[in-house]
């Protein structure tokens, strides 16, 4: 279980660092392959993983767009950690209520994977580096003990 946990983390690192989606909450139905992306896209495989494991919902009611060059925002990446999440545990909150985001935000600062500035503020559309997915994903790796058997090799040695 905890390998299958870490290739799906190492997935969600992929697709969230190097292809920003959309990831707004629909009903799911089977995947459709998103208008944008191609099978000769070297990010392909990904893509479809990220959305029959539920990580990457589409947007448009017309086609999905998967959007490889927009950046990701607070909210999109918390919910596609907590639909990782989801598919190997409880689901979190209650489905269906709210913003598309905001089970996924209110579980992700219950378990101090995320906090707000110093004036509390969550920013759920404020833009995420490279340097803020990592602690983010870092702290939830952390806390649920996810650590991979793989250990790192320092090259230098």
């Amino acid at each position: 279980m905890k390998k299958k946990l870490c290739s799906f983390v190492s997935t969600l690192l992929i697709i969230a660092l190097l292809l920003p989606i959309v990831a707004i909450a629909t009903n799911y139905q089977e995947p459709a392959l998103p208008v944008d992306v191609s099978v000769d896209d070297w990010f392909y495989p990904h893509v479809i993983h990220g959305i029959r494991y539920g990580l990457i919902h589409g947007v448009s009611k017309g086609s999905f767009l998967f959007e490889p060059n927009r950046t990701v925002t607070r909210a999109e990446f918390i919910t596609m950690l907590g639909r990782l999440h989801e598919y190997g545990n409880e689901t979190i909150g209650t489905p269906d209520e709210g913003l598309f985001y905001e089970r996924y935000l209110n579980w992700a600062v219950e378990m101090r994977i995320i906090h707000g500035n110093e004036n509390g503020d969550l920013m759920p559309y404020t833009y995420l580096n490279r340097e803020q997915m990592a602690v983010i994903i870092y702290r939830y790796i952390e806390l649920f003990d996810l650590l991979c058997q793989c250990q790192y090799k320092n090259p230098k040695k």
